[in-house]
């Protein structure tokens, strides 16, 4: 049996929140089931809004959480939290200068004495990532008995952020158990999720901690193994045709084993050429969309022949959090097109968000940035973005040019989109 206790606090008369509550009706959304609508999690959702959560109550439930014998018990808790002396707070709502409410070392002493086989507990606050240190020990270290997992949203002093009414951290999260962060088998385990949100949080002033005390990573949702990947599935198809072949190298004596050998060399190159959309990111001010239109004219036969996936800001769905898709999707791409004019360089968004993004993925191999320069504009005394290799010569911006070089130019620049994910596969 599986039991999770989700905790949202909201109402607190000295600083009130704004998407602690709706942080846990989501993800109570998407723990609850699975894919196919199968049970998940037995949830228990505490909101500030409809019980006042006391110290008392707070810690009623949680013992309540892990005191009988159960497959998994989760606890999640967004809220506000107080480190005070050699201790971190889950603040409560009747929280006093005395008595903030419940301390992480009783938290973690329930689990380490629980006799639940796996326990998961998921923080969404400030100071979070302390949970499981003690006084007496060295600063990185914890004490956490065998089957315990602990993913929380910020390291030791720093803080949990909100964007546009819900914690970024337990949105990635919600994201992450929706499908983003499943194997190929659809199974999402706490490790996955850890390694989403750790891609996605690389541009903002908080990192994910994440603690265990684990033979192998729990899964906490099953998704659907379609949705998967092209990458997954195939994948998957090398991972057949590896245990097809050897089978068959299993039934054979010594002297037939060379042919078979060849055999299984050809077969594996073929499945490893087979092309894999890599995402091809562009970034661009809304006054240069015409732009946009152009270049992705350009790409689309490396689009149609399944090489690369285009993706810019109108591929944002309606009602979605725009930041989080923006920020994703630069996250898991392989190239980044940055379409330079004065207004691109003057765009407060893409200077203090996507940009520092996109430049530490650069810095750390994972991400190939190509300038394209339409107009004229200090590109070449940006400090950031001047050691870039531009697509075209920043003398003779695109808008300079007769059509007939700018096609040029544009052809010039799929090529080298091709050639960049060419050399990176091989």
């Amino acid at each position: 049996m599986k039991k999770a206790l989700l905790i949202g606090i909201d109402d607190y008369s000295w600083a009130p929140l704004k998407g602690c509550e709706s942080d846990a009706k989501n993800l109570n959304k998407v723990l609850s089931t699975n894919y196919d609508g199968s049970k998940n999690f037995d949830t228990k959702v505490l909101l500030s809004s409809t019980l006042k959560i006391t110290r008392n109550e707070l810690r009623r439930q949680i013992e309540d959480l892990f005191k009988y014998e159960n497959d998994v018990a989760l606890l999640y808790f967004s809220g506000h939290s107080s480190t005070v002396s050699i201790d971190t707070f889950l603040v409560t709502q009747d929280a006093t200068t005395g008595d903030q409410g419940i301390p992480f070392s009783e938290i973690v002493m329930h689990a380490n004495s629980s006799p639940v086989k796996e326990v998961v507990i998921l923080l969404d606050c400030f100071d979070s990532g302390s949970i499981g240190n003690f006084s007496f020990l060295k600063r990185d270290s914890a004490i956490l008995r065998k089957g315990i997992t602990i993913l929380t949203s910020s390291e030791i002093n720093q803080s949990a952020f909100e964007q546009q009414g819900q914690g970024v951290f337990t949105s990635f999260l919600v994201k992450a158990l929706e499908g983003r962060a499943a194997d190929q088998f659809g199974r999402v385990t706490i490790l996955d999720i850890f390694n989403y949100i750790d891609k996605l949080l690389g541009a903002w002033d908080q990192r994910p901690v994440f603690k265990a005390h684990i033979k192998q990573a729990l899964s906490l949702r099953q998704c659907s193994p379609k949705s998967v990947s092209n990458r997954a599935h195939a994948q998957i198809e090398i991972k057949r045709e590896i245990d097809r072949l050897i089978s068959k190298l299993e039934s054979l004596n010594i002297g037939e084993i060379e042919p078979v050998k060849t055999e299984f060399k050809e077969s594996i190159n073929n499945l490893m050429k087979k092309q894999i959309p890599s995402r091809v990111f562009i970034s661009y001010s809304h006054k240069d969309e015409e732009w946009l239109d152009r270049i992705y004219v350009h790409l689309t036969p490396l689009v149609r022949e399944d090489l690369i996936d285009v993706w810019s800001d109108k591929k944002i769905r309606s009602g979605s959090n725009w930041r989080s898709e923006i920020m994703e999707s630069i996250a898991f791409s392989k190239v980044a097109i940055l379409l330079i004019t004065a207004d691109f360089l003057a765009s407060d968004f893409i200077a203090r968000k996507e940009l520092p993004q996109m430049l530490e993925s650069a810095d750390q191999g994972q991400l190939t940035i190509v300038p394209v320069i339409l107009k004229p504009s200090r590109f070449e005394k940006d400090k950031n973005l001047s050691g870039y290799q531009a697509a075209n010569d920043p003398s003779r911006p695109l808008i300079s040019l007769t059509e007939g070089e700018q096609e040029q130019v544009l052809v010039k620049l799929s090529m080298q989109v091709e050639d960049i994910l060419y050399n990176a596969q091989n």
